[in-house]
């Protein structure tokens, strides 16, 4: 059964031949969408008569624009608007490209010269390098001296500390206790008296030190984060064990103290030894100076390495080299859209030079809004005048086939 509706249209649409052309023309005040309406009705939603429909939107459209004096001035100021933007960005393009391109040839520079270092620098590998000896024979020589130093110090106050009784202390008749203690001449001599094995404690009690400094430039030369965790437990482990020479010290001139005065003294303890001067003086002149022996070695060991090595010289000139390739390829990497972008903006500034020069001026946007809404008004009575779903797809095709065309 035929709609009605589209029978309708369909006995006016005979009447439409025999009708003026301005009948098919856009009235003014119309909307877009409602004269899509009325030529879909006009000619029954017939999909054949929607393509010279939609040429004539456009070319209607345009014609507008065109006769608009005021909206051709607005939009030639805004199309030198965006020259003027265009050309700006060109300039600063073209000088962010320069700036590249300098850079490159800095870099490049850079590369070349780091090469001719490195060559020299593996040509020297093998000759005496004059500064790590410097280095090497001074650092030798003060290490000789805390070492000798350490064996004293170490020495007497393990003997102090673990052997030394209040009484022998008190006869020795010292006039400073605490340098008694801490550097006592007679502490091989007296643990010599006592038997092999006290003599042994206190001449390999300084090598146990010294054994720690020797670790602490093992962990140090090691890679990663985990030789600082090393290198820390080592270091309080010593000093946990300078603690206890300082206590067992202290406790030991304290009872010294303790003997000698006619008034009642409590015995020692922590408390007391926390308030001693003694304790952070035994502390100071051990931990302290085992500190610096342990980074003087290490100096020592290092400068010994570079002797007649340039390794640390060629492995930093290596760094620098890989670092400047880096930068390099980076510089390298921005220049193809930099170019892409100069391109572009080349091609639109010919693009809007092009539209000022012809003298009237078109807002695309406008245009397609014109035709997207006539579409809207032809397609919104298909349905009601019965069309087919065939035939509203066919009418899609014809509307993106134009679109395709005119833009």
């Amino acid at each position: 059964m035929a709609n009605p509706l589209r029978t309708l249209f369909s006995s006016t649409t005979v009447m439409s031949t025999q009708m003026p052309a301005s009948s098919n023309n856009i009235n003014e005040g119309e909307t877009y969408t409602n004269y899509g309406k009325r030529l879909c009705g006009l000619v029954t939603g017939n999909v054949m008569s929607l393509g010279a429909f939609l040429t004539k939107v456009y070319q209607t459209e345009r014609q507008r624009q065109v006769n608009n004096e005021q909206q051709q001035q607005k939009l030639k100021n805004d199309l030198q608007q965006k020259l003027l933007v265009a050309q700006n960005s060109e300039q600063v393009n073209q000088a962010t490209i320069s700036r590249v391109n300098a850079q490159i040839d800095f870099v490049k520079d850079e590369i070349n010269e780091l090469n001719d270092k490195l060559a020299e620098a593996k040509r020297k590998d093998g000759e005496q390098n004059k500064m790590a000896r410097i280095k090497f024979v001074i650092g030798s020589l003060i290490l000789v001296i805390m070492t000798i130093y350490l064996f004293i110090f170490y020495s007497s106050t393990f003997y102090s500390a673990f052997l030394l009784s209040a009484k022998k202390l008190i006869e020795s008749d010292a006039a400073n206790l605490l340098g008694m203690a801490v550097f006592n001449s007679h502490a091989v001599a007296w643990a010599y008296e006592d038997g092999f094995g006290s003599l042994c404690f206190i001449l390999t009690g300084p090598v146990i030190f010294m054994g720690l400094g020797y670790v602490l430039h093992y962990f140090m030369e090691q890679d990663g984060a985990v030789k600082w965790l090393k290198a820390g437990a080592l270091l309080f482990i010593t000093f946990a064990f300078d603690c206890i020479l300082a206590y067992k010290i202290g406790e030991l001139l304290y009872d010294v103290t303790r003997a000698a005065s006619w008034t009642e003294m409590p015995s020692y303890s922590f408390a007391l030894a926390v308030k001693d001067i003694n304790t952070y003086a035994v502390i100071f002149l051990g931990f302290i100076v085992y500190f610096i022996w342990g980074i003087v070695f290490g100096m020592v060991m290092t400068a010994y390495g570079d002797l007649r090595s340039n390794k640390k010289e060629i492995n930093a000139i290596m760094g620098k080299l890989s670092q400047a390739k880096i930068k390099l390829s980076d510089y390298k990497q921005q220049i193809p859209q930099l170019d892409a972008t100069d391109k572009n903006l080349k091609i639109q500034i010919a693009n809007l030079n092009a539209q000022i020069s012809k003298g009237c001026y078109i807002d695309k946007g406008l245009v397609k809004t014109a035709l997207a809404d006539f579409y809207a008004g032809w397609v919104s009575l298909m349905l009601p005048l019965g069309c087919t779903t065939d035939e509203q797809s066919q009418a899609q095709k014809i509307y993106d086939t134009s679109i395709t065309k005119f833009f």
